[in-house]
């Protein structure tokens, strides 16, 4: 599937994509990193958000952003250091 954010994915990884949602899953499906837009008032936001069904990223905090490449580049960071 497409990738509207063209994110660089370690090789295993998939992506899926919904209206305002898009979610990178691992190989074996227990880490999955999305970026969700949203709009707040006339401004367009973006939430990475990062799902793990391990420990690994318990001191993650969903991180909101206005501009869209700086959300993918750090949605890239976060996937990089979970694979």
């Amino acid at each position: 599937m497409s990738d509207p954010f063209d994110i660089d994915l370690p090789t295993g990884w998939d992506v899926t994509t919904e209206p305002d949602r898009v979610a990178y899953h691992s190989p074996t499906d227990d880490v999955t990193v999305a970026v969700a837009a949203a709009v707040q008032g006339i401004r367009l936001h973006y939430r990475i958000e990062c799902d793990c069904s391990s420990n690994v990223e318990r001191e993650f905090e969903p991180t909101v952003y206005t501009d869209e490449s700086t959300a993918a580049a750090k949605a890239e960071e976060l996937i990089e250091r979970l694979s």
